[in-house]
């Protein structure tokens, strides 16, 4: 099965080169002092998260960790440690994969064309694909929370297969859509939940077809431009911007670098790229709603999905995003990397890891969790998240 994953479950080279990574390019946020590639405040609890980071990538043979931990409008504490290739220190304005992290940007473009009057969630999908399996009866709203039924196309053998023979090759939303509806539903539509990047794959045609422009076209004007995220893109190929943050894998069967695998296999449902300054600023402004309407955001949240399939009300998935005991989350593992974006409204709390692994370590696990969860034992202690790993 390919490494991939969300709450609960990676074209040529082109110009890519890792440029200059030596010396960290972004000054540190206000309050905080920098140490080597680090930036630390004041705060007990600064030193403390640095300490436990070190650690971890010790004690786990992590490669490098990019980290950042800011409460109530205040940097705790940013930065990164270990390399991201031999011989080459990692800095925490290095780009990576986002992986699913991508899903709260489309689903957050939806819920802003809902409120335009321009699609509504109980839209049936066979007003735009008439031809897919149970059309009739799935909803926008059901393939933006994972409950259409439709398989997770990345766990098919057949996919697998075709992917590691050749990380390389590009994949076109038809050939994905029809990987991953070709088996039919698994459940009656609504029923239960199954997550599922096809159904994102789907819903990212459908918004295409709505606003007559590509997705990443959408997410610039909607989201980057209005946040800034100057360092935050919907390439369609495997290009990233230097500084690079290399992940490695064994997942064909000899440890390698797979930061240029074609990431169009994870087309709409986790293709995007960023750093970390960048999904800092996107975890507290999709934790919080910031570019939805009260409504909507609280549909974004709410938990319709409790009771399906393995949905609890500690821990359940909705419109792209995770929601365990008050954070909003979303944990992705592709392409050697392992990641998670969290945000704690209660406390304004927000922790953003991405980590990569030596030849030695653990492939399996996504190390950022643990790590999260370590951090957030002593940081929200009334508030622990029920993330498996």
């Amino acid at each position: 099965m390919l490494r991939y994953g969300s709450i609960l479950v990676a074209l040529a080279l082109a110009a890519c080169g890792d440029g200059p990574t030596s010396a960290q390019t972004t000054q540190c946020p206000p309050g905080t002092t920098a140490e080597e590639a680090i930036c630390l405040s004041s705060d007990p609890d600064a030193r403390w998260i640095v300490d436990q980071i070190r650690n971890d990538a010790v004690a786990n043979d992590l490669r490098a960790v990019v980290f950042g931990v800011r409460r109530g409008g205040r940097t705790l504490a940013v930065g990164a440690i270990g390399e991201s290739d031999d011989g080459v220190p990692a800095t925490r304005d290095m780009h990576y994969r986002a992986g699913n992290i991508s899903a709260g940007f489309l689903t957050t473009t939806l819920l802003q064309l809902v409120e335009e009057g321009r699609i509504s969630i109980d839209d049936p999908l066979s007003k735009w694909f008439p031809n897919l399996p149970d059309a009739d009866r799935i909803t926008i709203e059901m393939l933006a929370s994972s409950t259409a039924g439709y398989l997770h196309f990345p766990n098919l053998d057949e996919f697998v297969d075709e992917f590691y023979a050749d990380p390389f090759r590009p994949w076109t939303a038809d050939e994905l859509i029809e990987l991953g509806t070709d088996p039919g539903t698994q459940f009656p539509p609504g029923t239960s939940w199954l997550f599922s990047d096809t159904n994102l794959v789907i819903l990212g045609e459908i918004l295409q077809r709505v606003e007559d422009r590509t997705l990443g076209e959408s997410i610039e004007e909607r989201i980057l431009l209005p946040l800034a995220l100057a360092n935050t893109a919907s390439p369609l190929d495997a290009h990233l911007p230097a500084p690079v943050l290399h992940g490695f894998s064994d997942e064909r069967g000899s440890y390698e670098d797979a930061t240029f695998w074609n990431p169009t296999w994870n087309l709409h449902s986790g293709s995007m790229t960023s750093r970390l300054d960048d999904l800092m600023t996107w975890a507290r402004a999709l934790g919080t709603g910031a570019l939805l309407s009260p409504e909507s955001f609280e549909l974004m949240t709410a938990p319709r999905t409790v009771g399906l399939g393995r949905m609890t009300e500690s821990l359940y998935y909705t419109f792209g995003i995770g929601v365990s005991n008050g954070w909003i989350v979303t944990n992705p593992s592709l392409q050697g990397y392992r990641e998670i974006l969290a945000y704690l409204p209660s406390q304004d709390l927000t922790i953003v890891l991405a980590s990569t692994m030596r030849p030695a370590a653990d492939m399996d696990p996504n190390h950022s969790t643990r790590i999260f969860k370590n951090l957030a034992a002593r940081l929200s202690p009334e508030a622990l998240p029920a993330l498996p790993g």
